[in-house]
């Protein structure tokens, strides 16, 4: 039996940090918006995954087992506009279909390659809008069933008076005067606040049939349609990042909640925004920057990976080129204590006699460094254990050199640390052999249904510099980075 160690999270519903209760003892449902696949994700969007990265490796340390689905957004306004260009109008559906697709494909592999860049952990599912729509037309017409949502014109709408619990995730009240203004909305809704969920079809642009037509998905139903579908009627973790919470997250509660009945989410979590040089990042300013444009610089994404790993990510965070350096002086520190703990010793070094000594050191940096990150992912503390662990055992194997044992000691628990923050690994792999065996192991626990099991050994495989791809017939290939 597994002894679960408990994490605790703000919640965006409560705006209190309270402690992550699951649906199911020990087995944690989370749901992400992913990215929206019209361009590259940006340094903004990188840290929001990453923060949902960091939460995936607390949760799993504590003994979670873990299922993530994370959607693909490939429908969407500017999607449209940019896959079409230069189509003549007279093209069929089917050619616009796979010309958006091309489009899309595109950007999701290089989402895909930024992610194991910044050895974001994958998630266990990541579902494509285009791959779900009869499921939003099922649920779209179940919020018509139950006179929460409207026609108009070959589109639907959400009638955002008949759902009470409007507001409650991002505390807005709609005024009643304002959202009846009826004929001074260019859409012809009943109320100027009611959503979307179905768009009638445009001359020119890719469609699918409907009850109601051809048209496309809405943004917003896209994430409630593929989160019911495939996680169920109750998820325990919603993240995003906080540009996030009003209109989409507020909608997708309306959605789903108007018609479960019932709460579909527990605990709604949200990182913060990403400043650049202390300007908001845009493309007019020329600091719009994506994890590309940091390579060509000669960045290394592990550097950024710490930068923001480093920082809590409820905090507002100034991105700057001086703060990559400083993590990369931070990271360096670390690899060089490591080196230092690696080399060998005599094994006539006996171990330490006495109290506070390296061990009861590591002890107090461990118990310190998880309080923290299972107290809202305080990075910034766990981190200060770490290095305030590292000074005190540098000053005290100048003093006493440790013994073979203390050293394996203290690599153990860099080896957990770097579990979470993937940035200083052992020098000391195992051989091909080790990680043919582990990776044995790892399809034998798969087939066993142990995903936990499962996504330790992958952990451990990939914290060695070693790229793991797994086939359909069930193997796996790997090789070094």
């Amino acid at each position: 039996m597994i002894l679960l160690k408990p994490v605790s999270l703000f919640n965006t519903l409560s705006r209190k940090v309270e402690a992550i209760k699951t649906y199911e003892e020990g087995k944690v449902r989370m749901y992400s918006c992913g990215p929206t696949v019209y361009n590259v994700a940006h340094i903004g969007n990188l840290r929001t995954f990453l923060f949902q990265d960091l939460l995936k490796r607390v949760l799993s340390a504590s003994g979670f087992s873990i299922t993530h689905c994370m959607n693909i957004t490939d429908v969407e306004d500017k999607i449209i506009r940019d896959s079409q260009v230069g189509l003549h109008s007279k093209v069929s559906n089917d050619d616009r279909h796979e010309k958006m697709s091309e489009f899309t494909d595109h950007f999701t592999n290089i989402f895909f390659k930024d992610l194991e860049a910044l050895k974001i952990m994958p998630a266990t599912i990541y579902p494509k809008a285009t791959d779900h729509i009869p499921q939003m037309i099922k649920l779209i017409e179940q919020l018509i069933c139950k006179d929460l949502a409207y026609t108009q014109n070959g589109s639907v709408y959400f009638r955002l008076k008949n759902f009470e619990g409007y507001g409650q995730l991002s505390r807005i009240s709609l005024d009643a005067s304002t959202s009846e203004a009826k004929d001074q909305d260019e859409y012809d809704r009943e109320h100027a606040s009611d959503f979307v969920l179905w768009k009638a079809a445009k001359s020119a642009e890719p469609f699918w049939n409907s009850p109601w037509g051809p048209g496309r998905p809405g943004w917003h139903i896209e994430c409630s349609a593929m989160g019911m579908n495939i996680l169920g009627d109750h998820i325990d973790i919603h993240t995003g990042g906080v540009d996030l919470i009003f209109p989409h997250h507020e909608n997708e509660i309306a959605q789903s909640e108007g018609c479960l009945g019932h709460p579909w989410v527990t605990h709604w979590s949200h990182g913060e925004f990403l400043l650049v040089e202390n300007e908001k990042m845009s493309k007019s300013l020329g600091n719009f920057y994506a994890l590309k444009d940091l390579i060509e610089r000669g960045i290394e994404p592990i550097h950024f990976r710490f930068m923001i790993q480093s920082n809590h990510y409820r905090k507002l965070f100034n991105f700057s080129f001086e703060g990559l350096k400083a993590s990369k002086a931070s990271i360096e520190r670390i690899k060089n204590f490591r080196r230092r703990m690696e080399e060998p010793v005599s094994e006539s070094i006996a171990s330490w006699d006495g109290p506070m000594g390296p061990v009861d050191r590591i002890n107090k940096a461990r118990e310190e460094f998880w309080a923290a990150l299972r107290d809202d992912l305080n990075s910034p503390e766990a981190l200060a254990a770490l290095f305030t662990m590292i000074s005190d055992l540098n000053t005290l194997d100048d003093q006493v050199p440790f013994s073979s044992h203390e050293r394996k000691q203290v690599l153990s628990f860099l080896d957990e640390t770097n579990g979470i923050f993937e940035a200083w690994p052992g020098t000391m792999n195992e051989s091909d052999g080790d990680i043919e065996a582990l990776i044995q192991e790892r399809i034998d626990a798969k087939k066993n249904k142990d995903w936990k099991r499962a996504d330790e050994i992958r952990d451990r495989i990939q914290s060695q510099g070693i790229t793991l791809e797994d086939t359909r017939d069930g193997q796996s290939k790997w090789f070094r980075r």
